[in-house]
């Protein structure tokens, strides 16, 4: 293995060779760091493998110490170059979230390409233990690092909403019905912004107004204006909701959530978010209206909430994060993984 400067090549589908990521942030001199250009955007699936194969053969001609490949889909790409051209080149797989499949085929592909990632990172300590047992990981290659969500441009809403209002937001994994049916009868005002297909056979009352089709900075602008996030999920096998979750904590906007594994890793209830029983329109109800009617709380938890942020979310911290991951994966031990301890925590 080369001595410091490592060469670092980055490839990440949705981000071009001049375009921010983390490793931006990245203030260790260890470091050097590259781009792939990603490849072009396509409704073919057949067309994305070729584009991610495609990404992985460019990163190696970097002559790369280390390759940081980000989700499952492209980290396996690299995955599958570094075994046909005998590289020792070390994979890091950030954003490992890659939940458990029925296809036996698919499961024995991802386990046997795995073999040839040194570290994944996923976003939440759940995902470590459910990827070890189910794909066979061994448990040293896996580690946890907090998601990170950077500062954006700030925009006033572009329509505007009658204040005061609750806001929830996103499509993945939701469980919109148990807040439809807390809503449901209520004083309160919701604003929810998602796609038709999160909503299906979901019947929203008159209190909760929907929007879709607008862009991140315009939801960022609508919930800096909301009283609080009400973040329903519905998953228990990957972690979900956290683009939504920092995005609030960012903004320094109180969060009410289900209670889970993965949102546990983020936040404390009464601290820094309200948490609720996962399909339990009663207590979620319940914490709505306490947050709505008390604005100490709201101030208390968002304070805490955006402190939380700045220490542990942030492009600084996802920065520091990367490093000592990158330390790990070209020196690191099953003793040093043990030790490790992402930013802030």
């Amino acid at each position: 293995m080369a001595r410091p400067p490592y060469n670092v090549v980055v490839a990440h589908p949705t981000i071009s060779a001049a375009g921010n990521w983390i490793d931006d942030f990245v203030e260790d001199s260890s470091f050097t760091f590259k781009k792939v250009e990603p490849f072009k955007a396509t409704s073919s699936l057949f067309r994305r493998w070729i584009g991610r194969l495609g990404m992985g053969w460019r990163a190696y001609h970097n002559s790369p110490d280390v390759v940081v490949a980000n989700f499952p889909h492209l980290a396996l790409s690299v995955a599958f170059w570094k075994m046909v051209m005998f590289r020792r080149t070390k994979i890091v797989a950030w954003s490992y979230n890659i939940p458990p499949l029925d296809s036996r085929i698919k499961r024995f592909v991802i386990a046997f390409l795995s073999r040839r990632i040194d570290l994944m990172v996923p976003h939440s300590r759940v995902e470590t233990e459910i990827y070890s047992s189910f794909y066979g990981i061994p448990r040293h290659k896996l580690v946890f690092v907090p998601f990170q969500r950077g500062r954006l441009p700030e925009a006033e809403p572009f329509e505007p909403v009658e204040k005061p209002y609750l806001i929830a937001m996103g499509s993945m994994s939701r469980d919109y019905r148990t807040l439809a049916d807390a809503m449901r009868g209520s004083d309160l005002k919701l604003l929810l912004i998602a796609d038709q297909h999160a909503l299906k056979g979901v019947r929203l009352p008159p209190n909760v107004g929907l929007r879709n089709g607008i862009s991140y900075v315009e939801c960022c602008a609508l919930t800096k204006s909301a009283e609080a996030m009400v973040l329903p999920i519905a998953s228990k096998n990957t972690a979900s909701g956290h683009i939504t979750l920092l995005t609030a904590m960012m903004l320094g906007v109180p969060v009410i959530a289900t209670r889970c594994d993965s949102i546990a890793d983020y936040v404390t209830d009464g601290d820094t978010a309200l948490t609720v029983p996962p399909e339990d329109p009663v207590a979620l109800r319940d914490a709505m209206e306490r947050v709505a009617e008390d604005p100490e709380l709201r101030a208390g938890l968002a304070q805490r909430a955006h402190s939380a942020w700045k220490t542990r979310y942030s492009d600084e911290a996802a920065g520091r994060n990367l490093a000592k991951v990158l330390h790990l994966a070209l020196n690191g031990s099953g003793e040093a993984l043990a030790d490790f301890v992402p930013e802030g925590y």
